[in-house]
């Protein structure tokens, strides 16, 4: 649709610039250019001067005729300008102005001739929305006010309200009415075609009653072939399924008794076209011939002219039912075969028949007992595992409402079962609604509710470890082994956080002290400086391990004793035993003096902790120089080192099997120097208190070899 736009706009006489502007739609409005301002309803303040002017013919100015394009084109260009000066947004209320009627309706807005109610003009204006239903300017009850606008805003029934509040109420009351109309129409037509529909169940069975001709078709194939008709998808799968089988049914009921009518039919035609029973017995001299025989002779009368050319011979379907069939008229007794039809009683080919049918329905109905018996088997077991899972989940749901509950209602720390259930009681979530028995047993609910009372300990005493540890540290924050216990516990009395939080209630020091107290400040106190003092060992022997000074010296003077008792015990001399710098490097492990270590770990915080207690540390740090096994050093005469420490066996006659470390140059003089520097004093880097001078770490520089244990070529090792 094409843009609308002004196509004529005309001053109001006596206004300040205010001009009545007509659309290419047709559509009427009011705007004034100095303002932008525009209105689609008449303004209050120039309603007078409208009247007035609708009163009298409206009579336009014709431009005179330009005498050259160049004023033409100049004129076209002022109107444009004009245009454009009233923008879309300016000019009109709302942008979409092309859904205005297509054809030009009433440009003006007639004043109403006789004052109304308020009530009768939404009455009026109500109906005039009405009244465009089914009309091309029909009102969209889902669209907003100033989108709907534009489409009766020039009917003389608009201005039936006096206020734009007014028509806007009226409006948005209406479009909820028409709306509850519209649904009400929708669905009474719903149950109108449901009512006066065709059952879609008897359509599917007519579908499948045309379409479906053999039993072995299965219902996954009609599914994937018929979904997309109506009658199929408006039925559920199981419903469908059901159908399905009573057509199947019939089918198979169908077909019984079509075979049946066939069997019957060729026996007539074996009775019309071959002699009787007796006859063919006769001819074959036969008193009862076998099935084999009755076969060979079936291979003969088979060719008897006009047999096969009936229609009831190729009405039995299989060849072999044909040859069966002609087994019992063989075996028959009767001499005539008509007079057998003629009798009551079945002949042996109806009684065969009869009887194979028999069999087949009596298989079938077996099939069928035992597949529900199997169904119901699965059926039983899964509804007992969907029962197990439905308690499962109450009861899971059931101990997640009681902890929830514990959460909620016990915060304290030393209240005893039997009060908290006081607690408890009240609230709803300790019993199951409606008097329902509750899955969840008084055991259950005292073992939830001490786990309970276990986390909110735990709580407590690592609110009580943060007290203890701040105030076990020195002035320079240090952490104290060796401490006043009446001191630390007064300053933790005095703490804000002892003081404002349950931590009192949690000790039995508040005044309200619950009677089921279980412990005290002091037994907490002791019971973490306990836990402290076995971190603080542990720490420090894990240092010890960390440190490859202790470790080299110590594994060196255990390794000289253990050589020493290996020489005495072989009897031979220790210098034949012994390289000169071997016995150099055994000689400075029995050397090296504890003072001596203890400087390499001083400035350790594990090894300063222990300071109120030096001669446990001293002691602490001998065991660890002289252990009872050389740690790091294997023992096994199976494993063979790669470094510095190799299989001693055989060696000048020794039998024996122990390591020994490898004499060389390279590996010992470094050490030997060390040692002398570090024992005499003179060295340049160490000082006379056989302690570096410019350094807290006492280091010496090794070939990995030399220990054995990982170190880079030339590595620096100590503490």
């Amino acid at each position: 649709m094409e843009s609308e736009r002004p196509c004529e706009k005309v001053p109001i006489p006596g206004t300040d610039g205010w001009m009545r502007v007509t659309t290419t739609h047709g559509n009427v409005f009011y705007a004034q250019k100095k303002t932008k301002r525009s209105e689609w309803d008449v303004p209050e303040e120039i309603r007078d001067q409208v009247d007035a002017m609708q009163g009298r013919p409206m009579k336009r100015a014709k431009i005179a005729e330009p005498h050259d394009s160049r004023h033409t084109q100049i004129d076209t260009d002022e109107d444009e300008n004009e245009d454009q000066d009233l923008t879309p947004a300016e000019m009109f209320p709302h942008e979409d102005v092309e859904e205005a009627a297509s054809s030009p309706l009433t440009t003006a807005v007639p004043s109403m001739q006789t004052q109304l109610s308020l009530e009768e003009g939404r009455a009026l204006f109500m109906n005039m929305l009405t009244s465009l239903n089914g009309s091309p300017q029909e009102v969209n009850p889902m669209a907003p006010w100033d989108r709907e606008l534009v489409k009766f805003v020039h009917l003389p029934a608009y201005s039936a309200l006096p206020s734009t509040r007014d028509r806007e109420d009226a409006f948005n009351e209406w479009c909820k009415l028409r709306i509850r109309e519209n649904k009400q129409r929708k669905r009474r037509q719903s149950e109108s075609r449901e009512s006066n529909g065709p059952d879609p169940a008897r359509e599917l069975y007519s579908l499948f009653k045309h379409h479906v001709v053999s039993t072995r078709t299965s219902f996954e194939d009609v599914q994937r072939k018929y979904k997309s008709y109506a009658c199929f998808s408006q039925l559920s799968e199981q419903k469908a399924r059901e159908v399905f089988d009573q057509w199947m049914q019939e089918l198979q009921r169908i077909k019984r008794s079509l075979a049946q009518k066939a069997d019957d039919a060729f026996l007539r035609l074996l009775s019309e076209k071959l002699p009787t029973p007796a006859i063919l017995r006769g001819n074959a001299k036969l008193e009862m011939p076998t099935k084999q025989q009755a076969l060979d002779m079936w291979t003969t009368s088979k060719k008897t002219p006009g047999l096969v050319e009936d229609k009831r011979y190729d009405a039995v379907g299989s060849a072999t039912r044909r040859a069966e069939l002609f087994v019992s008229y063989v075996q028959s007794p009767s001499d005539t075969p008509t007079e057998h039809h003629s009798r009551t009683q079945p002949d042996p080919a109806n009684r065969s028949l009869d009887s194979s049918h028999d069999e087949a329905a009596a298989r079938q109905e077996r099939a069928l007992r035992q597949r529900q018996a199997q169904v119901r088997r699965e059926q039983g077991r899964l509804h007992g595992q969907n029962t197990a899972a439905r308690k499962d989940v109450v009861l899971e749901q059931r101990e997640l409402e009681f902890q929830q509950l514990l959460v909620d209602s016990v915060r304290d720390a030393c209240i005893a079962w039997e009060d908290a259930q006081t607690v408890l009681q009240r609230d709803e979530r300790y019993k199951p609604r409606d008097n329902a028995q509750d899955t969840l047993d008084d055991a259950s609910k005292r073992r939830f509710f001490d786990e309970h009372l276990q986390r909110l300990r735990r709580k407590k005493r690592d609110q009580l470890a943060q007290l203890f540890a701040k105030h076990v540290k020195d002035e320079h924050g240090r952490e104290q082994l060796k401490i006043d216990v009446d001191t630390v516990l007064a300053h933790v009395r005095s703490d804000d956080m002892f003081q404002h939080t349950s931590l009192k209630r949690f000790v039995g020091e508040d005044a309200g002290a619950h009677r089921s107290l279980f412990t005290t400040l002091e037994r907490e106190y002791q019971a973490w400086d306990r836990q402290r003092h076995e971190r603080a060992r542990a720490e420090f022997f894990e240092m010890l391990k960390e440190n490859a000074f202790v470790d080299f010296w110590g594994r060196l003077q255990k390794e000289k004793e253990q050589h020493a008792k290996d020489a005495d015990d072989i009897r031979i001399a220790e210098d034949d035993d012994m390289d000169p710098e071997e016995k150099s490097i055994y000689d400075m492990a029995s050397h090296v003096d504890i003072s001596e270590m203890e400087a390499v770990l001083r400035n350790d915080r594990r090894y300063r902790v222990f300071a109120h207690v030096p001669e446990q540390r001293t002691e602490w740090i001998k065991s660890k120089a002289k252990p009872n096994l050389v740690p790091g050093i294997p023992t096994n005469v199976a494993e063979l080192c790669t470094g510095a420490f190799v299989m001693h066996a055989g060696g000048r006659g020794i039998k024996e099997n122990r390591l020994r470390p490898v004499a060389s140059p390279r590996s010992v003089q470094p050490a030997l120097q060390f040692a002398a520097g570090a024992k005499s004093g003179t060295s340049s880097e160490v000082g006379a208190d056989n302690r570096p001078k410019n350094s807290d770490v006492l280091s010496i520089a090794l070939p990995s070899h030399v220990f054995g244990y990982g170190l880079g070529s030339d590595q620096t090792i100590g503490s």
